[in-house]
């Protein structure tokens, strides 16, 4: 369970679980995807369902939960320290792939050309 209070004093308790997903394509398994979800969300002692929205670009590309109160849709941003505790795992091995398809496409640049200066000559 993560703790920590908004900017306006309210005081948030969030639970997140581990979900796993079987992938399939045409009824056949291929694979399983794992994903995080509020088990339990509570801000000012009163609980609430809620979603993740990750990196709102209309909120500094923060973390967030959104939940509705009183038929408003309403945000809480979660601190970066609790992000990274929620989702850092993650985030690193797919840091590493983008970074290992980065160096890959750049090798294949640099040889595409090289060819295309040979035909332009």
């Amino acid at each position: 369970m993560y703790e920590w209070k908004t900017q306006k004093g309210n005081q948030i308790e969030l639970t997140v679980v581990e979900g796993k997903m079987e992938l399939t394509a045409d009824g056949q398994e291929y694979g399983e995807e794992t994903y995080k979800e509020i088990k339990k969300f509570v801000m000012a002692g009163t609980e609430y369902e809620a979603d993740f929205n990750t990196e709102s670009m209309n909120h500094g590309y923060k973390d967030l939960v959104e939940f509705f109160m009183n038929d408003k849709k309403m945000i809480v941003i979660i601190p970066d320290d609790i992000s990274e505790a929620i989702w850092g795992a993650e985030r690193k091995v797919a840091r590493e792939i983008s970074e290992k398809n980065d160096k890959v496409y750049a090798e294949y640049k640099k040889d595409y050309d090289k060819v295309i200066n040979v035909l332009n000559q």
